[in-house]
């Protein structure tokens, strides 16, 4: 079972203006804004003249690379730096046997 309410346009045009205006919740009119792509006053990102920031890499965080392509990036298997671990030549080490005790799931230097 449905209940449908049914509003004048009046109502509903002016319930709409009076909260629109009424509610200024991220910042007022007043307040001067500070770009975050140049940090200049005045405008907002979206609205900046110069060119957007490259994000920077989450893993070294410098810029003029990303994740992908860090030279910082290092092996989760092997812990040897350049290569990812679906990239890694060796065995996981859950799939190794130890030396010392052949069990799996662990190694012995």
């Amino acid at each position: 079972k449905y209940i449908f309410f049914f509003l004048s346009p009046q109502a509903q045009i002016s319930n709409y203006a009076s909260v629109r205006h009424s509610s200024m919740r991220y910042y007022t009119a007043d307040k001067n804004v500070t770009c975050r792509n140049c940090d200049r006053p005045g405008h907002l990102s979206k609205n900046c003249p110069t060119p957007k920031k490259v994000p920077p890499c989450c893993l070294c965080a410098e810029r003029g690379h990303l994740q992908n392509s860090c030279p910082a990036r290092f092996c989760l298997n092997c812990c040897l730096p350049g290569h990812y671990f679906r990239e890694c030549l060796e065995r996981a080490y859950w799939n190794k046997h130890c030396n010392r005790c052949d069990m799996k799931g662990h190694y012995a230097d």
